[in-house]
């Protein structure tokens, strides 16, 4: 048998390290051969988050399949909580099989590139599948409420096979389609599946976790998983329905792989009853008690930590990290506690605490649940409106629902979301206005705004879905405000030349944008009117009505009359009337031919499908299509500044030149000119027919026929200065990796830059220095650079976040951009935003994902509990507020997670300096209010997070993480439990393993 060590290799990237990565081979190699074993078919990988487990569990599967004898073909199931996880696994798959997969099979490229593997929908696994990602969302919608049930279980789901069909009318004639009989033609459903579906050589459970509540609970999902595994005979079925049984596999997969870093929230039986969802060879089936279990724990599961080795210390991950549990939010060794000044702030924080008390006194036990009282988080209380239209990831629309992920809560619904109601309408009776700031939010706000400003990412975690709109506005309004508009347009003293009219016309309208809040939220109002809607539908009907409030925030910015009165009118009345409306209405439509003439001319970019974002900053909604700075966009792109030019950059490596002269030469037999071709567009034609003549050995050399204004492959770009002489020698270093590569290869690269660079410029943070070098009609590459390069230009900040780019060229295509395609990187990177917002509301989670972990834009990922697991976030952050706090310690590691992993951002500073320094560690934050009966709920959280993490080491541990919080409770001074600061240690990592 061929050593695992030349078929896969773990550390595919530099960063990584040597000693991580030969933990995570010796973990594939005792799985691989533990599940070689033919009575031994699960294995469960329980290691620490951030360890890798994901190719941890691709390097056993590849293995199983490396070494496969069977005549069919192997087949890979992996099953993942959500849409976005489906997305982040088939990357990885994909980029496992580039980088680290060493002798890869015939066919296994093939079946790795396959457009199939994600399945939207729960389908029978076909035989010659290889690969298939289903989702959990997918097991519990596997009907969904739809018309003609009948007819689509047939058709989309089986596909009209004679078998199926001929089921499907039984269980018609049987009542099974009526509305009280619904459970029984979904457990009907799943056994169709299993007995259509292909045997499953192996099966990737991811988050297992998730299944805690065994095969046998009311979870749908749970039914349906079990049976469609085949790990349950359901009698009931079988019984109808006997001529399955010849068809039903017993179970479906043949090995099974576990996932999770939280196997067990409270005790090993929910261990036992995971495994009893994925197979019926289940090694814990006859453990009766914990004690049972305890004892075959080293037998099948392997748990690891991280672990890092600082000038020749070992140190565990909690000793890497700084727990912030002060309350405070201020990046500081010992942070300030959050505390009530005096002023109407705090008299409204303090009635509002006395009268949540109050309500929660009036019943039994005087308690409330951890995260379920909104006035700890603010004093929103209801969703944007076009977000809660949204539907989740299976089409579901609830504009009602407050939280993500609440199926663990016992209460669905803030406990204190009357109360805090009935004290906004009597402050607005009274005073006319809206309430106060929230105290906690407000020192939350004033800390990021001024990390902005240094441009320091954070993870902020909060529970409530209005929380992260209400949140995500007020972090763009004083990133807006306080950040580009009194510290980069600044623009005082020698910089003073570039304070041009334009930037001044920019910096008035982004002051009269948010000086009258409540005129804006009436124009957002006023977009939602069916008349408004449905007259811009007719005139966009493939652009959706999302694009009509740039239009209107165009017009509102030019103090169109009857928009102006319209809007007060409401202000007033409290509803938009007949008069007004449409006088409004009718003054847009007489601007709309005005204003689709001032921006009639399209930027030649890359499509992008993707939904609009929840909000933007003011200073790129400027710049959209139809708005004041769209032209300056336009220009961009004819000019070709944020190009490069292949031609001189291959030339400046020695090694590269005699091949780009060579193609040179050959580049006029590539070009493809007609008399039409506009001038701008010779620069793009003249470079991709040098890419080509680069690949094309055999064309021959000619003459380039002349041009006006000389041979288009001659002329520099922006960007190509740049990179050749501002970030020398960055780019020597970028070169000084790729020289031994071939040139094809090398091109690849250069775009995949490009692209990445390209979007800096039209998209982040360097489109507004662009701007205000062009407004200063002078020389554009000259000023543009003055604005960047010294260190004490106002824009110098988007230069360093250039050089990282070019620096970490290779880390950022490994976390997003496997497929180097330069297109497909230029659709991701065009929703840039200083500040994102993401709930299960938000379908483009991945994108939202991979744009955090880019250099720059965005700087502040708020998010509920929809991104706790699954997603990387860790490329460029190393800060994580937890605002929102959930109950479950688990959760909460989870959470922490996001930011804490291999490769992560203080993987690298740790590694590279070998200092533990306060600079270096994970900062994990707690905000909470000191001397309100919200310390309550964090003494009890720290208690359990403490409890977790040495349950961690020892999982055997019996634990309840009570969630209720008593009122009564008195906290006294010193009484907030400390972190643990100890080195941890697992007793069950691979060394201990006992399953060979």
């Amino acid at each position: 048998m061929t050593d695992p060590e030349a078929i896969l290799d773990l550390r595919s990237h530099p960063g990584i390290a040597q000693s991580v990565a030969d933990r995570q081979l010796a973990v594939i190699q005792k799985a691989y051969a533990f599940l070689s074993q033919p009575q031994n078919s699960i294995i469960y990988i329980a290691d620490e988050v951030g360890l890798g487990k994901t190719y941890i569990g691709l390097g056993i599967a590849t293995l199983l399949r490396h070494h496969f004898n069977g005549n069919a073909a192997f087949t890979d199931l992996i099953l993942v909580p959500k849409k976005n996880l489906q997305d982040k696994w088939l990357k990885e798959l994909r980029n496992f099989a580039k980088n680290n997969y060493l002798m890869a099979r015939p066919g296994y490229a093939d079946a790795t590139g396959s457009e199939n593997i994600i399945c939207e929908r729960l389908r029978p696994i076909k035989p010659d599948a290889g690969f298939t990602i289903l989702r959990n969302t997918s097991f519990s919608s596997v009907i969904s409420s739809r018309n003609q049930l009948r007819d689509y279980l047939d058709r989309q789901v089986f596909n009209s096979d004679p078998f199926c069909s001929a089921i499907l009318w039984k269980a018609h004639y049987k009542g099974y389609y009526n509305n009280g009989n619904r459970s029984l033609l979904i457990r009907l459903v799943a056994c169709m599946l299993n007995a259509m579906s292909a045997k499953v050589n192996c099966l990737i459970i991811d988050e297992a976790h998730n299944y805690k509540k065994g095969p046998h609970s009311d979870a749908i999902r749970n039914q349906v998983v079990a049976r469609f595994l085949g790990t349950v005979v359901d009698d009931e079925i079988i019984a109808e329905f006997p001529e399955l049984t010849i068809r039903m596999k017993y179970p479906l997969a043949e090995k099974v792989i576990c996932l999770s870093a939280t196997p067990k929230d409270r005790h090993l039986l929910e261990l036992k009853n995971q495994i009893g969802c994925f197979t019926n060879a289940n090694p814990l089936l006859d453990c009766e008690t914990p004690e049972d279990i305890k004892d075959l724990l080293p037998k099948f599961l392997i748990r690891g930590n991280m672990e890092y080795v600082l000038g020749g210390e070992k140190f565990s991950r909690n000793q890497c990290r700084h727990e912030h549990r002060n309350g405070n939010v201020d990046k500081q060794p010992d942070g300030q506690p959050i505390t009530l000044s005096d002023g109407i702030e705090s008299v409204f924080w303090q009635l509002l605490q006395y009268k949540s008390i109050k309500h929660l006194s009036q019943k039994a036990g005087a308690s409330f649940e951890i995260g379920m009282l909104a006035g700890f988080e603010s004093y929103q209380l209801d969703m944007d409106k076009r977000i809660a239209r949204q539907a989740d990831d299976e089409g579901e629309v609830n504009t009602d629902k407050e939280y993500d992920l609440i199926n663990h809560r016992t209460q669905k619904h803030s406990e204190d979301a009357n109360v805090i109601r009935s004290l906004i309408d009597s402050y607005r009776d009274n005073f006319g206005n809206e309430p106060p700031p929230h105290p906690k939010l407000s020192k939350l706000e004033s800390e990021l705004t001024a990390q902005f400003g240094k441009q320091e990412k954070s993870l902020v975690f909060v529970l409530r879905l209005a929380t992260v709109d209400e949140l995500l506005q007020h972090l763009l309004q004083r990133y807006d405000l306080e950040i580009v508009s009194q510290q980069y347009l600044r623009l005082d003293g020698k910089w003073k030349k570039y304070l041009s009219p334009d930037v001044i016309t920019l910096k008035k309208a982004c002051y009269k944008f948010y000086k009258d809040k409540k005129r804006n939220d009436a124009l957002l109002l006023f977009s939602d009117l069916n008349e408004v809607s449905e007259w811009w539908n007719v005139l966009y009907p493939y652009e959706g009505d999302n694009n009509i409030s740039g239009y209107l925030r165009h017009c509102y910015l030019r103090d169109i009359p009857e928009l102006i009165a319209a809007l007060d009118d409401y202000l007033k009345e409290g509803r938009f009337r007949r008069k007004q409306k449409y006088a409004a209405l009718s003054a847009l439509k007489r601007y709309h031919t005005q204003w689709q003439a001032q921006s009639s001319e399209e930027i030649e970019e890359a499509n992008n499908d993707e939904p609009e974002l929840r909000a933007d900053s003011f200073f790129k909604n400027y710049f959209k299509r139809h708005q004041e700075g769209y032209r300056f966009r336009t220009k961009t792109y004819r000019e070709h500044w944020f190009n490069v030019n292949y031609y001189q950059l291959l030339c400046s490596e020695a090694k590269w030149k005699i091949e780009a002269e060579a193609a040179r030469l050959r580049t006029p037999a590539m070009l493809n000119l007609t008399d039409n071709i506009r001038a701008y567009r010779l620069f793009s034609i003249y470079q991709d027919a040098f890419r080509t003549a680069c690949l094309n050995l055999e064309a021959p050399a000619m003459k380039f026929p002349r041009q006006k204004n000389g041979n288009p492959l001659y002329r520099s770009t922006f960007l190509t200065e740049l990179l050749l002489n501002i970030c020398a020698p960055e780019w020597e270093a970028w070169k000084g990796s790729r020289r031994d590569l071939p040139l094809s290869e090398v091109l690849q690269d250069i775009a995949v830059l490009e692209a990445m660079l390209h979007s800096v410029f039209q998209h982040s943070s360097g489109l507004l220095p662009a701007f205000v070098a062009e407004s200063a009609d002078r020389k554009f590459s000259k000023d543009l650079i003055a604005l960047l390069k010294d260190a004490d230009s106002p824009f110098h900040f988007v230069l360093q976040e250039i050089k990282m780019i070019i620096t970490d060229h290779d880390l950022i295509v490994s976390v997003n951009f496997q497929h180097r395609d330069p297109k497909t990187i230029g659709d991701l990177l065009q929703n840039r935003s200083p500040v994102v917002g993401a709930s299960g509301q938000d379908k483009n989670r991945s994108a939202i994902a991979a744009r955090f972990r880019m250099p720059g834009f965005p700087y502040a990922l708020i998010a509920t509990d929809i991104f706790h697991e699954g997603e990387d976030l860790h490329t460029y952050c190393q800060a994580v507020y937890h605002y929102g706090i959930s109950w479950n310690p688990s959760g909460m590691e989870q959470r922490t997670g996001r930011i804490d992993r291999i490769n992560s951002l203080s993987y690298r500073k740790l590694t590279a300096s070998q200092e533990r320094n306060f600079d270096n560690k994970i900062q994990v934050f707690y905000p909470y209010l000191s001397r309100s009966v919200e310390v309550n709920q964090v003494v009890k959280l720290f208690g359990h997070v403490n409890n977790f993490l040495h349950d961690f080491n020892d999982i055997d541990a019996v634990r309840t993480y009570e969630s209720a919080v008593k009122l009564e409770e008195e906290i006294v001074e010193g009484g907030i439990p400390q972190p643990i600061t100890d080195r941890v240690t697992s007793k069950y990592d691979v060394d201990h393993f006992q399953g060979v």
